[in-house]
């Protein structure tokens, strides 16, 4: 059966895909940036760094949404294909239990965030239901 187990998620203003297959993570965050309290707050970008093990998916879909506008900030799909891959394995290996550790890396330029709250990470494994990955604050700007 088709699952994703996460390992780490980073939430960043870039991720950078070197050549190597290595990430470079810019500017880490443990929680979002301050929004503004009336109106909507503009960014340059927001990325997330995604690391997960993987069993007999093909195709998987993330997404970052605000918990109480539903808005959704960052979406993305991933589709690959272990199958084509791997050509000359031994006989009686059963493709579908085989577990690939992987990276995802997602980047967005010019992101419009309305509202502070909890920002919520989700993954949908082909068509299955959306599964929680984890949060973040994104707090409010104070008026000081």
């Amino acid at each position: 059966m088709p699952g994703i187990e996460t390992l780490t998620t980073v939430l960043c203003e870039e991720v950078r895909k070197e050549a190597s297959g290595q990430a470079t993570i810019v500017g880490a965050l443990n929680r979002g940036p301050y929004i503004a309290a009336n109106g909507d707050t503009q960014l340059g970008r927001l990325g997330i760094y995604i690391e997960a093990k993987l069993v007999d998916v093909e195709r998987i879909r993330f997404r970052l949404r605000n918990s109480a506008s539903a808005q959704i900030v960052l979406e993305s799909e991933f589709s690959f294909s272990l199958k084509d891959e791997l050509h000359n394995l031994p006989e009686g290996v059963d493709l579908s239990e085989i577990e690939v550790n992987t990276q995802f890396v997602i980047n967005k330029e010019s992101v419009t965030l309305s509202g502070a709250g909890d920002y919520i990470l989700e993954a949908q494994v082909v068509e299955g239901d959306w599964e929680y990955m984890r949060s973040w604050e994104f707090p409010p700007e104070s008026d000081d």
